[in-house]
């Protein structure tokens, strides 16, 4: 007798899915994930966006704005002891937005599938870009201590101008990253398992505090090398160990090769980041204090928040975010914040650009200082700077197309 199948491809009978429908067991899911080896070579053509992934990419965007004013801007009572400064930590937690675009970064460049050629020349660009967005964005605190209007002691995080210019922020590391991948991928000819991407992760993370602080002596090659491992007030995003990161996003963008996207896997990376995220808390909130770890011996309290124990947690609070933006996805209504978010991440370079700009010459030209503004300047600062940052988003596509109509077009030979 056949049995009667209901929509979905459930059995009416015995309540069990369908084989042909069947979502894929946890244990089944896990090994093809990141058992089966997957083809990164370049393809020449661009993939579809996700939508799962823009979303929390626009949430991080977004969060990056108000975390800057708050860390730049506010006053030590609005960093520790306001709902503000709550929510900026709550946004970043752990190291969340930090980590979020380190990962999305990895996830790009194995989705992407770009030549070797435009991985090298967008890698020497973004880094170039990284410190012309240095100079732009702090031109009238320079300007204002050549002057002799503005002192740099009221903007304690850089000892110097130089160490405004060179600043290393996520624009330098992305660079670094896209040369590094173009690398690994030659190394790999093309092919790999996940977890491979995996094992490199934790690699980097051990041999970082051997490698970290390794400085000449010689203040022009300590300045070349800072990018690598020079943790300090104005270097944000070493490349070691974070690089660690992006490897993470790297497995994560073999995965999205593999299954085309998230959904009908939620639940099973539901279930692989809250046991991951249980045991990354247990390692670095139960089992040991962060000075115990070799990071905090070896490095000081910095690199604490890039140790092995983090890296687990934040591996399964990453894991765990994105399969909330799948359900999402499928089970909430598209809405205005949906949007918005969409809308951040498909602009994510402009906006991210601009809002530097916005608040450096905001910071120089009218506040003159950090760390001095209350919570109610802050939340105006916040409001001016995303709508100032979309209008001039807006207008500088509108620009670059026009300039793209008026180029003259090559004739056919035919």
């Amino acid at each position: 007798m056949k049995k009667e199948k209901t929509k979905g491809g459930r059995d009416k009978k015995h309540g069990r899915t369908a084989p042909g429908n069947a979502r894929p067991s946890f244990r089944e899911t896990t090994r093809s994930l990141f058992m089966e080896p997957v083809d990164i070579s370049p393809t020449g053509f661009k993939p579809p966006r996700i939508d799962d992934l823009d979303l929390f990419r626009g949430y991080a965007v977004f969060g990056f704005i108000i975390y800057h004013v708050v860390i730049f801007l506010g006053s030590e009572d609005v960093v520790y002891n306001s709902l503000l400064g709550f929510i900026a930590h709550i946004i970043f937690w752990p190291i969340g937005g930090k980590a979020l675009f380190q990962i999305y970064i990895g996830i790009y460049l194995v989705y992407a599938r770009s030549t070797t050629q435009t991985l090298v020349r967008r890698g020497l660009t973004i880094l170039a870009a990284g410190y012309a967005l240095n100079l732009v964005r702090f031109l009238p605190i320079i300007a204002g201590v050549r002057r002799g209007t503005l002192a740099m002691k009221d903007f304690p995080i850089y000892r110097n101008i130089g160490d405004m210019i060179l600043a290393v922020d996520i624009f330098q590391f992305a660079g670094l990253a896209f040369l590094a991948y173009a690398l690994i991928r030659k190394l790999f000819r093309g092919r790999v398992k996940p977890i491979h991407w995996l094992y490199m992760a934790l690699a980097v993370i051990l041999v970082t505090p051997f490698l970290a602080k390794l400085m000449t002596g010689n203040v022009y090659i300590d300045r070349f090398m800072e990018p690598l491992w020079g943790y300090s007030d104005h270097v944000w995003f070493p490349f070691f160990p974070t690089f660690c990161y992006t490897l993470l996003g790297a497995m994560f963008g073999c995965m999205l090769i593999k299954i085309k996207s998230f959904r009908n896997h939620e639940l099973s990376f539901m279930i692989l980041s809250t046991l991951t995220f249980a045991l990354g808390i247990l390692l670095t909130d139960f089992f040991r204090q962060p000075s115990a770890s070799i990071y905090f011996k070896i490095l000081g309290p910095d690199f604490v928040y890039d140790s092995p124990e983090v890296f687990i947690k934040v591996m399964g609070y990453t894991t765990f975010q994105q399969a909330i933006a799948v359900c999402l996805n499928l089970y909430v209504s598209k809405n205005i914040i949906f949007r918005f978010y969409r809308y951040m991440s498909y602009n994510i370079t402009a906006i991210f650009v601009w809002q530097w700009i916005i608040i450096g010459w905001i910071t120089g030209i009218y506040f003159r200082a950090f760390w001095q503004q209350n919570v109610t300047e802050c939340v105006v600062v916040i409001a001016i700077t995303t709508v100032l940052a979309i209008i001039l988003t807006e207008l500088t596509k509108k620009i670059g197309k026009g300039m793209k109509n008026r180029a003259p077009r090559k004739e056919n030979p035919a």
